[in-house]
């Protein structure tokens, strides 16, 4: 992606988010009262909540394999080599327990997650999608206090970030369960339709390996610092700015320490009966040798017709030294429209990439269509293993996804999904995935 372009595609979010952040929240809001009737609500709602424990669960069967580009078969075990067709899966309990009112408006949240091959990996399977520590274990995956005072929250420890309002550092939700960190997190509500946030971030666990090990980020001795805001002034508007500071990272490029930083905007919209995103931003700041800002641009458009939920998607990253990715988290996903299953790799730096879905309602759920089709330029990377992460070089990444969302009764869903991947840059260029799993909420 041309750094013009970019600017110019940025310059507008920016001239957006500046207009309404400056406009007088009492104007262009012809939803005000029913607003505050609705905020009102919503405040006896929580007067009238008791003091107390309460608690919930969730309990999981996960389960996915891989044909490995064509170095296996699906459904076999697989020999435990990364590069030959392969098989996970987990079992998970979770249980939460969270109190708002412990003494004098102190509240206090606790998790714990158990994950345990149930011994698959015998026959079954070689290893687990997630773990935590062992074969059988648990670990303490939020643990947290809270205090509240007017518009303004904080909560300190062990905690979930969301990726509505920190798209670069948030809890990922495709596995057994989401990844967490160790951060102290301000939100402030004094400014009317809007939502100011404040984390400093210092620890992480990784969504997709050992649950137990959190772990600095990138050796910074400062943590990270994220600063965001969220408006909602305007009907069918929410605007979304993320910036992230990072000073003196250890980062891979020789082992030199340097600051870096980040920046996310995104606007969404409704007209005409669709719904519009855009999105933009850059990630790098390096004070390297031969660094460079990654930027990214990104578009979609959705609507239904009938009953049939449509959506295209498209976004561009250009190739500089850091992925556009959830580079402060745990650095599997995206925050760009175009993710799919399988295709952040496809997506992270150096691609032109897009996405067309299709949903429709079927018995107790939905069937979900994708396509993505990415151009990918030099320094893109390949999307899945066994070079998942590796730098691929100049090539066509296309994906067909087939997934089935349903549910058995109200607090037990499942999922089971299909990927056909097509990589032109690999020895075999096609890869089928499959992925199941069913959670029972309690």
């Amino acid at each position: 992606m041309k750094k013009t372009t970019f600017h110019l595609l940025l310059s507008m979010l920016v001239a957006v988010f500046g207009f309404v952040f400056s406009a007088n929240a009492d104007e262009g809001n012809m939803a005000d009262k029913k607003m505050d009737k609705k905020a009102e609500a919503v405040k006896k709602d929580k007067k009238a909540e008791k003091d107390g424990w309460n608690f919930k669960g969730q309990a999981v069967l996960y389960y996915q394999t891989v044909d490995g580009w064509g170095r296996g078969s699906l459904f076999d075990q697989g020999p435990g080599a990364s590069d030959s067709g392969w098989a996970k899966a987990a079992a998970g309990l979770q249980l939460f327990a969270e109190n708002k009112n412990l003494f004098n408006g102190i509240g206090a949240g606790f998790e714990v997650s158990g994950l345990s091959s149930l011994g698959l990996e015998e026959d079954v399977v070689f290893g687990m999608v997630q773990n935590a520590g062992s074969l059988n274990d648990a670990a303490i995956t939020q643990a947290y206090l809270t205090y509240k005072h007017n518009n303004t929250s904080f909560k300190w420890g062990r905690q979930i970030l969301p990726k509505s309002l920190s798209p670069l550092a948030y809890s990922e939700t495709y596995n057994v369960f989401r990844n967490t960190y160790e951060a102290f997190t301000v939100i402030n509500s004094d400014i009317k339709d809007t939502t100011l946030v404040y984390s400093y971030v210092t620890k992480q666990n990784k969504s997709n390996g050992d649950m137990t090990d959190f772990y600095d980020f990138y050796d910074a001795k400062g943590g990270v610092h994220m600063f965001a805001a969220q408006n909602k002034s305007y009907k069918d508007v929410t605007l979304t700015g993320s910036y992230y500071f990072v000073p003196d990272a250890i980062w891979a490029n020789g082992g030199y320490a340097s600051d870096a930083d980040a920046l996310w905007l995104d606007a969404q919209f409704k007209a005409a009966k669709l719904n519009f995103g855009l999105q933009g931003g850059y990630i790098g700041g390096l004070d390297l040798p031969g660094s460079d800002d990654t930027t990214a641009f990104g578009a979609k458009v959705n609507g239904k017709i009938d009953k049939y939920k449509w959506e295209l998607a498209f976004s561009s990253t250009g190739d500089g030294t850091l992925n556009l990715a959830n580079q402060f988290g745990a650095d599997v996903k995206t925050p760009l429209y175009t993710q799919n299953g399988l295709n952040p790799n496809a997506l992270k730096r150096d691609s032109d990439a897009l996405v067309a879905r299709l949903i429709q309602p079927l018995g107790k759920g939905k069937l979900i269509f994708a396509y993505t089709n990415a151009d990918l330029g030099p320094t893109a990377l390949k999307p899945g293993a066994p070079a998942a992460g590796i730098v691929g070089g100049e090539g066509t990444y296309q994906q067909f996804d087939v997934i089935y969302k349903g549910s058995i009764d109200k607090k037990t869903k499942y999922f089971v999904a299909w990927f056909h991947q097509n990589d032109d840059r690999q020895a075999e260029d096609t890869q089928n995935f499959v992925r199941v799993w069913v959670r029972h909420f309690f």
